[in-house]
């Protein structure tokens, strides 16, 4: 008779598809805008299927391809949307994934993708709210170890 081992639900699946809203600030207080990321996280069941159909639809890509490719693999596979954030003269730019590439390649913003990503990787960030885990779709099972969480 096998054994029916006990579940612990590691992050909230319906977050970790389709994203929850992370405001990133630097040391110094600037806020760099609020950026909607998917989990980054190899244990998302979400992120597998997305691989899937990114390596059928971007594999031609010219920017999936050099030194940026994992950005661009980043942004079309976790990066939802974002608010706040700025050009030079103070105007929200609209989200797009080409200009998201734009932002995130360019190399005075290289500090701007690794703290997203870092955001983006902290399963924390997608836990199931208290009362929402009763009768909720959650996400894998998976032993974990404890970290320290990027700061907002």
């Amino acid at each position: 008779m096998a054994v029916k081992f006990r579940k612990y639900h590691r992050f909230d699946a319906q977050k970790a598809e389709y994203g929850v809203e992370h405001r990133i600030n630097d040391e110094a207080g600037n806020y760099y805008g609020t950026f909607k990321t998917s989990l980054f996280d190899p244990f998302n069941k979400y992120l597998k299927i997305a691989q899937e159909r990114f390596e059928r639809e971007c594999s031609t890509d010219e920017k999936n391809k050099g030194e940026f490719a994992n950005i661009f693999a980043f942004i079309e596979l976790c990066l939802h949307d974002w608010s706040d954030v700025l050009d030079e003269e103070g105007n929200q730019v609209p989200f797009d994934k080409n200009t998201a590439f734009e932002l995130f390649t360019d190399e005075d913003n290289a500090w701007l993708v690794n703290a997203l990503i870092a955001e983006t990787r902290d399963v924390t960030n997608y836990k199931a709210d208290p009362v929402a885990q009763q009768g909720k779709a959650l996400g894998n099972s998976k032993a974990t170890s404890t970290g320290s969480k990027a700061t907002d």
